[in-house]
């Protein structure tokens, strides 16, 4: 008799745990969703913000050198 109160009791739990992973599923999966959707998004923010960046750089070498002379050392 101990063994069917036992065996009743893990079934019973086994049954419980697949309840609760099968209640999960469903937002999980939305926020794996979420999180793609908005790794998406702060990829192309950081890309806007480089490419900013380097424009940024640009226009600054192109002050610090106005008469078109690239940077570095002058050739003799």
């Amino acid at each position: 008799m101990p063994y069917l109160t036992s065996l009743l009791l893990v079934a019973g739990a086994l049954v419980v745990v697949l309840v609760l992973l099968l209640r999960l599923i469903g937002p999980v999966r939305r926020v794996a969703d979420a999180a793609r959707v908005t790794r998406g998004e702060l990829t192309r923010g950081v890309g806007l913000l480089s490419a900013r960046m380097a424009a940024l750089r640009v226009e600054l070498d192109r002050r610090r050198h106005p008469s078109g002379e690239p940077p570095g050392p002058a050739t003799a």
